[in-house]
């Protein structure tokens, strides 16, 4: 299980969105091996900004 988590972890956004009719959903995503399956949120990255 600790194997699955350090994979999502490392590439939050490689693993396939959970429902993908949904479209709000998309940091809803499903990473699976065999019979494990983790769901997890992953955080929407932010554009930056910049003011003068």
């Amino acid at each position: 299980m600790w194997d699955l988590l350090d994979a999502a972890a490392a590439d939050p956004w490689g693993f396939g969105q959970w429902d993908p009719d949904d479209p709000e959903g998309e940091v809803v995503r499903i990473a699976s091996a065999g019979r494990l399956s983790v769901i997890y949120f992953a955080n929407r990255p932010h554009p930056l900004v910049l003011t003068s």
